[in-house]
């Protein structure tokens, strides 16, 4: 009984030690867009994060790079609280599942988010997430490198923002 009580203590002390957000996530994608949705945390943005309740929105139908005031990109997300969803002109949502490459077992013709979250060296509070395919991965990863590598060469060298 004495160990079950020590190795829960132990548990519950790592857990609280971690950076666990408990917001809910919500990423609105245009209807059949594959490819890169970047985030980036700017302090000088005009947009700031949306939050309703403990909900965070962040809306890619205008653009696929995001630039928004605010701290969201930190801490660890379950992924019960991430939802992405293809939003068509009527407002209607689509969910889009998230993979995480156990690419034999799933559909290689539907969408799936994959997170990647790779960062732009420039920007060290980005993510960049992918929607693709799995057939289509190569080429949608293509899109990111090429989105966060004309986003680098934007910056001046040694810059600090």
């Amino acid at each position: 009984m004495k160990v079950l009580l020590a190795v829960y203590l132990l548990f519950m002390g790592i857990m609280n030690g971690c950076n666990i957000n408990n917001d809910v996530r919500v990423y609105l994608v245009p209807q059949n867009y594959q490819g890169p949705l970047l985030l980036i945390e700017d302090p000088n943005a005009k947009d700031s994060i949306k939050i309703s309740g403990d909900t965070i929105l962040f809306d890619f139908r205008k653009s696929i790079v995001l630039k928004m005031r605010g701290k969201f990109i930190e801490g660890s997300y379950s992924l019960t609280n991430l939802k992405y969803y293809y939003i068509d002109s009527l407002g209607n949502k689509t969910e889009i599942p998230i993979t995480f490459g156990n690419y034999t077992k799933i559909d290689s013709n539907k969408v799936y988010v994959y997170l990647m979250s790779s960062q732009i060296s420039s920007e060290p509070t980005s993510q960049c997430d992918l929607i693709s395919t799995p057939k289509d991965l190569l080429d949608n990863g293509k899109k990111q490198d090429k989105l966060t590598d004309s986003l680098c060469s934007k910056r001046p060298p040694n810059s600090n923002k």
